[in-house]
């Protein structure tokens, strides 16, 4: 969903109480992901600040995922709440379920204030930057979907092998139980577990017991 948006500063903080995330009043247009400190007038502004775009989607299971929002962000879709972010660096998501074929609004209110217990607190020798400040995705999620998955491993004592696991989380957009089989490779080798998942159900799965010989580790100087 990267591109133009309509930004609207809310300097005076009535945009949640006049109800913006049903029909937000005339803004500027801005880009998607930067700061809005790219507009000259808002360059040392600290506030709430609210965006908003169209897009379509063509049915089924949403996963709507921002890269990062500065700092806190509270998101509506077509008018309806979908939940709130604190922290300016991280990536957050939501999934709807059977959002219907068409256009769609997605609204969100950025607020940037910073005090004694904010992260980054209030006094930093840097500009304290608002915005959508990582590109925002609209991901249709078909079947048994990966939401995420995470490498780990630990080397030994004299740093020739590894033992490595993953961990993955699936989701199932199905309305009936489904199995299938994960499978995790690595160089030649595979290493495949099947899983059974209910519907609409998340779940974790680790795959373990992995271990690489012959480890080389990265090195600048090589």
């Amino acid at each position: 969903l990267d591109g133009a948006w309509t930004m609207r500063v809310d300097n005076e903080n009535v945009g949640i109480n006049e109800k913006w995330y049903e029909s937000m009043p005339n803004g500027r247009i801005t880009s998607v992901p930067s700061v809005w400190a790219t507009h000259k007038d808002l360059f040392t502004y600290e506030g709430a600040v609210w965006y908003e775009k169209e897009f379509y989607f063509d049915g089924g299971c949403l996963f709507l995922s921002f890269g990062a929002v500065m700092t806190e962000a509270d998101v509506w879709l077509d008018g309806n709440y979908l939940g709130n972010h604190y922290g300016g660096f991280c990536e957050f998501d939501f999934k709807i379920d059977d959002l219907k074929v068409g256009l769609h609004k997605v609204t969100v209110r950025v607020d940037n204030h910073f005090d004694a217990y904010s992260i980054p607190q209030a006094h930093v020798d840097w500009y304290h930057h608002g915005g959508i400040i990582r590109s925002v995705y609209a991901h249709k999620l078909d079947g048994v979907a990966i939401i995420s998955n995470k490498f780990d491993y630990a080397l030994s004592q004299d740093l020739s092998s590894a033992d490595c696991s993953f961990e993955i989380e699936l989701y199932n957009t199905k309305d009936n139980a489904t199995e299938t089989a994960i499978t995790v490779k690595i160089g030649e080798t595979a290493y495949s577990e099947r899983v059974t998942i209910n519907a609409r159900e998340y779940k974790q799965v680790s795959v373990s017991g992995i271990r690489l010989e012959n480890i080389k580790l990265w090195d600048i100087g090589k």
